[in-house]
Parts: C-alpha cells; structure tokens; sequence
C-alpha cells in the first residue's frame, strides 16, 4: 500500500495526511493513551482506556474492548456490504455474506480480534489471502479486493 502511495505526490494535505496515517498504522504509532501516556506522562496521568476503564487503552485493546463492539459490528456492515457490491458490481461473482463475513470478518471471536489487530495497523494475514484467491481464481483481482 506504501509502495502505491510513493509513486504519487502527496500534493494535497489531505493525501499527505492519508499516508501518515498509514505510516503509523503500520509502525504501531497511533496516538493511543499508552503511547501518549508513555511521551508526556505529566498531561496523560493514566494509560487507562476511556471506553471501559478496565485495560491500558493500546492497538490491541481497542481490536478486544467490550465497548468498541458496536462500532466494529457498524464496521463489519459496511466492509461486507461494500465488498459484495464489488464482486458482484465488477467482475460478476456471488458470494454469500456468510462467506464473505467468515473470510474477511473471522469465523471465532479469536480470529476475529487476531484479524482486526491487523487490520488496525494496515495488514492482512497470508491465510486471508489464500482464502481469496481461491474464490476469485485470479492474483489480481485477490490483490484489487484486498487492497
């Protein structure tokens, strides 16, 4: 996605703030209360997640939070739905959305927070990979669908 992103000039706040964005994803740099906790202790006085107050609010924590349920729910909707426009929309394959969900989403609560820990930071497993590829029995549309 870097490699994509270089190529273009970042000639727009807009897109020079997309590519940090991803930068920090990648680098685990997101301004979490851990991280901000961790560089200017005396302004954050606890790494404490504001959500549910249980955990240190990190990357990981946000993927597992009881309270960020909801929103990932909203998230797992629209990733689905826009997805299966896609497929459909562009190269003319129907997926269930059962599928999709259990390909894209996870199919246990364990691979589905080891799925958003890497979706958070911008990545992809190569399992989700070989699951899409052998759906769409194309590399390039794999890679057009993933990325």
């Amino acid at each position: 996605m870097l490699k994509k992103l270089q190529e273009k000039r970042c000639n727009s706040i807009k897109k020079s703030k997309a590519l940090i964005f991803r930068i920090k994803c990648l680098n685990k740099l997101l301004p979490t209360k851990d991280l901000c906790f961790q560089r200017n202790p005396s302004l954050y006085k606890s790494k404490t997640c504001v959500a549910c107050f249980a955990k240190e609010e990190s990357l990981e924590h946000i993927a597992e939070c009881q309270i960020y349920q909801k929103i990932w729910e909203k998230i797992k909707g629209f990733i689905i739905e826009e997805l299966s426009l896609k497929l459909d929309d562009k190269w003319k394959v129907s997926i269930p959305e059962q599928t999709l969900k259990e390909i894209f989403i996870g199919r246990d609560i364990a691979d589905i927070c080891s799925r958003r820990k890497l979706y958070i930071r911008g990545l992809t497993s190569n399992h989700l990979i070989t699951e899409v590829k052998n759906i769409l029995r194309s590399s390039s549309k794999t890679s057009k669908a993933i990325g």
